[in-house]
């Protein structure tokens, strides 16, 4: 018999590692003062009123196991702040605001990040939170490509869409990039660049190099 989701709404303390097993568990209460680990086999979720994890998760870190799920759906911006590990996967859904990852987070998630109904800056600290993690880009999220060569684990574009800093018809490179290490492709999303207004397209045969 599947185990019901529950909510945890009590103030941790301490430095132990509280693990996360089975049906989501929701944490709730004002935990900033923890500052031991989390260690997720199941689903883990935060308040849908948080601005920050360490509100609810403290200033310790947070390992998705493989198969393991971390939830963030909330009505506001998200900053994730804790340090990240794992190959588990990332679920952010912050209602049409910013989802972002905090210096803290470091560059050793392995895992997936699935965006949806929010933005996303792909550069700073949130390009670093990906090294070795995969991008997914799902429905109702916009990530904004940031200037220069962002290095991440994957990407997939899977009902969102991407914008990069490039200007048509004069570039013949965006001024912002994407490199990934693997690279999905069999689904369908959006690509967008910028588009001066109002558009006069260049006469036939005009050279672009």
């Amino acid at each position: 018999m599947p185990q019901p989701a529950s909510t945890f709404n009590n103030v941790l303390a301490g430095t132990g590692t509280t693990t996360v097993s089975g049906a989501q568990a929701t944490i709730t209460g004002g935990n900033t003062s923890y500052i031991g680990d989390w260690h997720g086999t199941g689903t883990l979720a935060v308040a849908d009123t948080s601005t920050s994890s360490n509100t609810n998760l403290g200033t310790g870190g947070v390992d998705i196991a493989a198969g393991g799920i971390a939830n963030v759906h909330t009505t506001g911006p998200f900053s994730f702040d804790n340090a990240l590990t794992g190959s588990g996967t990332l679920n952010a859904s912050t209602g049409g605001q910013a989802f972002s990852f905090g210096s803290g987070a470091g560059a050793d998630f392995a895992g997936t990040v699935v965006l949806t109904s929010n933005s996303f800056m792909l550069s700073g600290s949130n390009t670093i939170a990906l090294t070795h993690g995969t991008l997914e880009i799902s429905n109702g999220n916009v990530t904004i490509v940031g200037d220069g060569d962002q290095n991440i684990g994957g990407l997939m574009i899977n009902g969102g869409s991407m914008q990069f800093n490039a200007m048509a018809p004069d570039q013949t490179m965006a001024t912002s990039r994407v490199s990934a290490g693997n690279l999905d492709v069999s689904h369908s999303g959006t690509v967008r660049i910028n588009q001066p207004i109002p558009f006069i397209p260049s006469p036939p045969d005009t050279p672009i190099f």
